[in-house]
């Protein structure tokens, strides 16, 4: 009978290899978007070690403002930084649907919600999302101009290289930078290599819409006077005879 070695990259293969006792693991995290940044935040309360690998000089996230339902609340609250969330943004209790002409179509009440899971729904800043994720995580754990290029990886271990030359090792490499993800590019790669890709994540990323997102610079409260108002305004445009919204 032929066994097939561990290490796919051809290195010996270690079958009786063991980690001490205890084994404290260690996670290496590519991208310092939201999701990057939260999950180094669960890892720093469970107390296991981690990295997190941004190639950009910046931590500055693309898009204007973000809405979190009711399922963050409990996550967050673990993490023990819910009620300062809370004063980031706004809550909404209705979404507002207008036709072109900005006519009222229907409008959406949202605070049954609350009522059921006692929980509110918010909108606010992406930025400001981002830096308070970024302000509750140790700062030396978040490495900045370090764009990871490639990673090898056994039954054990996984060794990441970076663009600038460095090379760190850990137990697990999540790839949470993106769409155009470097660790989903080259995992492919490999699978590719193997014969055991998928057809369909071999296809290009389907572009079936185009986003324009906004900003406006501070506002007036008397011009515009729905700002005082405890909660925000969640409203979108429906297109009539066109496929815009």
């Amino acid at each position: 009978m032929t066994v097939e070695p561990l290490d796919f990259y051809g290195n010996p293969p270690e079958y009786l290899r063991i980690k001490p006792e205890p084994y404290h693991p260690k996670i290496l995290i590519a991208g310092a978007g939201i999701g990057g940044l939260t999950l180094g935040l669960l890892l720093n309360k469970a107390n296991i070690d981690f990295e997190i690998l941004e190639q950009k000089a910046e931590i500055k996230p693309l898009g204007s403002a973000v809405a979190l339902g009711t399922a963050i609340a409990p996550l967050l609250q673990q993490l023990g930084i819910y009620d300062e969330f809370k004063k980031l943004g706004k809550p909404y209790t209705q979404l507002e649907l207008f036709n072109e002409d900005l006519t009222p179509e229907l409008v959406q009440d949202c605070s049954w919600i609350q009522e059921a899971s006692t929980y509110q729904e918010y909108v606010l800043s992406k930025a400001d999302l981002s830096s308070f994720l970024l302000r509750h995580l140790p700062a030396e754990k978040v490495h900045l101009n370090k764009r990871v290029l490639s990673f090898d990886q056994d039954d054990y271990d996984v060794v990441v290289r970076c663009s600038d030359g460095s090379v760190l090792q850990g137990d697990l490499l999540v790839g949470a930078d993106g769409t155009h993800s470097t660790v989903r590019q080259h995992l492919y790669k490999i699978l590719k290599a193997r014969g055991v890709l998928p057809v369909a994540d071999e296809q290009p990323l389907p572009y079936s819409s185009v986003a324009l997102t906004g900003e406006t610079e501070v506002l007036s409260e008397e011009e515009f006077p729905k700002l005082k108002e405890r909660v925000s305004q969640f409203a979108s445009i429906l297109g009539t005879d066109n496929m815009c919204t």
